[in-house]
This record gives C-alpha cells, structure tokens and sequence, in this order.
C-alpha cells in the first residue's frame, strides 16, 4: 500500500478498541498539526476543509496541540469534528494498524430515525 496523502480517508484497525475505524488523514510523518477554535492548522498554515462539520459538543476538542506527527504515523480526524473519537484522543495511528483507502459508502444509518441514509449509500468518498 502506498504512503497515505492528507485528505485520503482511511479504514483501519484502531489500535486499542480492535473494531475498524474509518477516519480522514489531516497529518503525516513531521507535520505540526494544532486546532485553533476548530480551524485544524498543518505545519502553521490554515486548511481548507469542506466535508469538515461541526455537528455535537464541541468544548476542549475545538483546541488542540501544537503536536508534531512522529515518523511511521499519521494523524486522523473524524470530518465531524464535535463528535469524533480520533487522534486528539488516542494519539497519531501507527502505519501498520491501516487497511486501506475507504473509497465508497456502502451503507450509512440515522441513529435518529433508525432508518438508513438511502441518499448516502452507493457515494463516492471524497
């Protein structure tokens, strides 16, 4: 598998829950990655994110780091970043845990309505 780019979003192996997680790569191996009031900043400079949502509680998660990515990793976030279990919590993700790039929804579920999200599955991943 190639080295992931920022932005690809990745399925993988979490490294202490076991289960497969799926989350964006916003750092790899050297970059300085800090949140300022939810805007994520890569090596000191701002990031266009468009999929970014800001869905939930937000509170110590909308501020994060300054943190360098070391060697070997990369840092993943979840695009819903209030409501996202991700490197801010468990720390940047040993290459080896990575399965894959995700590259389509196969299915999506509201929680809400107990349905699925017919309009998301079958998308492309971007």
């Amino acid at each position: 598998m190639r080295m992931p780019k920022r932005g690809d979003v990745i399925v993988f192996k979490h490294p202490t829950e076991g289960k497969d997680f799926i989350k964006r790569c916003v750092g790899l191996p050297g970059d300085t990655i800090e949140l300022k009031n939810d805007v994520l900043f890569v090596n000191g400079s701002p990031q266009k994110e468009p999929y970014k949502t800001l869905r939930g509680f937000g509170g110590q998660m909308s501020d994060f780091g300054p943190i360098t990515v070391p060697e070997g990793h990369i840092f993943m976030m979840g695009d819903n970043r209030h409501n996202s279990y991700d490197s801010r919590a468990w720390g940047a993700l040993d290459l080896k845990y990575i399965k894959g790039k995700a590259m389509v929804m196969y299915f999506s579920w509201n929680k809400q309505t107990h349905l699925p999200r017919w309009g998301r599955i079958g998308r492309v991943i971007h």
